[in-house]
């Protein structure tokens, strides 16, 4: 039986690559939410639902099918973030909380290297945290909802490239 997976953010940067991967796997049905806040349109073949992480009623919808929710969905960036920091916490913490609370299944989400701050160590997942950013503060606050519900944490570093 196919799993179904929901990649919240699939039409960014790594959500558009990821969505490649997952789409060339038989046992998959995927489909991608997105506000297509960094890109004008979304033209893969795959089931897509334009839509922000705040709208609650929306993405509730599309959770009762999910069997797994892969999150990358996030307000990028310390620049970005400082703009206003109610709208980042409202994408970056508050929808990751709403997730957790109602979706009890399969939860991979990716977060950010940011959350150690400045460190030029070797970096585990047992290194201290220690945000110096909107943008690192938010995404490490969604990490302690996403470990609280067993959830799988990617923190990515700076990425770059075609």
């Amino acid at each position: 039986m196919k799993k179904n997976v929901l990649v919240v953010g699939g039409a960014g940067y790594v959500g558009g690559y990821l969505v490649d991967l997952l789409l060339a796997s038989k046992n998959l049905n995927v489909k991608v939410f997105d506000k297509l806040l960094y890109e004008e349109s979304y033209m893969k073949d795959v089931d897509f639902i334009f839509g922000d992480v705040r709208d609650y009623n929306l993405i509730d919808n599309q959770l009762k099918w999910a069997d797994t929710v892969i999150w990358i969905a996030a307000l990028v960036g310390d620049g970005a973030c400082e703009i206003d920091k109610q709208q980042t916490y409202q994408i970056n913490t508050e929808a990751v909380k709403h997730l957790c609370e109602v979706f009890k299944k399969d939860i991979i989400f990716f977060s950010t290297c940011s959350v150690y701050g400045i460190n030029n160590n070797l970096l585990t997942e047992q290194s201290e945290t220690n945000p110096l950013s909107t943008y690192a503060t938010s995404k490490l606050e969604a990490e302690r909802y996403i470990k609280e519900n067993n959830g799988i944490i990617f923190r990515l570093g700076t990425l770059f490239g075609v």
